[in-house]
């Protein structure tokens, strides 16, 4: 990995040349203009970006919704969405950045045919997220009453606690299983109208599973949630679409650029 300092080229995502090159007027991280690093058939989407101000927002312990972390995490999608509406592209790793406009070149011409070919494979592909939440079933005895007895009855108020974890506990348990079968039963229902399927717990959030689709036909797609939806008592959300971040497969995109990563 590359030592940098000062500007360094961020690249958002990688692409035929044609479709994209005619793109203007975007701007990515700190609002920098985008421009396209054009290499063979191949196109990559760049902009200057300060090296240091992504090792200060990884070692800033503020990372709330206005910081500056969360802002280029936006520009990313933002950039890597738009670039979507025009031809099929393959994101780049967030905090992909390379030394210089040289770099990028030459990462594009080392890597031409094995891009090329994987964007040949997840052409006509859009990745979606499907969220889903089951509710937490009621049950007895987890936060009852024994918790106020008075202190006189220390010895049964204790077995009370005890007895209220073990419940809580179990509770947890039966949810995280309920939660599962769900998924799995939603797997099954998709399999026929998606290519792939890679299933994540949603960041931070426990009562939710993430499963990121890549389809074909999105119409297909809407209805086979919507039908599985009025089927289960799982609680769904599909948003998308989005460039296939969990699907593409070339190395190439991760392998020599020197990165900042949160």
């Amino acid at each position: 990995m590359t030592e940098h300092t000062g500007l360094g080229h961020y690249v958002y995502a990688v692409g035929e040349a044609t479709p994209l090159t005619g793109l203007s007027g975007l701007t990515g991280i700190e609002n920098a203009p985008v421009r396209c690093a054009v290499e063979g058939r191949l196109c990559a989407l760049t902009s200057a970006v300060s090296v240091q101000a992504f090792r200060d927002a990884q070692q800033a312990a503020e990372v709330s919704e206005t910081g500056w972390l969360a802002g280029a995490v936006r520009a990313h999608e933002r950039v890597a969405v738009h670039a979507l509406e025009r031809a099929p592209v393959l994101p780049m790793r967030f905090g992909t950045v390379y030394s210089s406009l040289a770099d990028v070149h030459a990462m594009l011409l080392r890597h031409q045919s094995s891009l090329l070919a994987e964007l040949q494979r997840l052409a006509g592909g859009t990745e979606w997220c499907l969220t889903v939440r089951v509710a937490h079933a009621q049950h007895d005895g987890a936060d009852g009453p024994q918790d106020e007895q008075p202190a006189a009855d220390a010895a049964a108020s204790g077995t009370a606690w005890l007895l209220s974890r073990q419940a809580a506990l179990q509770a947890r348990e039966a949810h995280a299983d309920r939660l599962a079968e769900r998924v799995e039963q939603l797997r099954a229902g998709l399999a026929a109208h998606t290519r792939e399927i890679v299933v994540a717990r949603a960041g931070g959030d426990s009562d939710a599973v993430r499963m990121w689709l890549l389809a074909d036909d999105v119409a297909q797609l809407q209805t086979a949630v919507a039908e599985l939806s009025r089927r289960t008592d799982a609680q769904l959300e599909l948003t998308g679409p989005w460039p296939a971040y969990h699907f593409v497969r070339a190395d190439a995109l991760h392998d020599d650029a020197a990165e900042v990563r949160r």
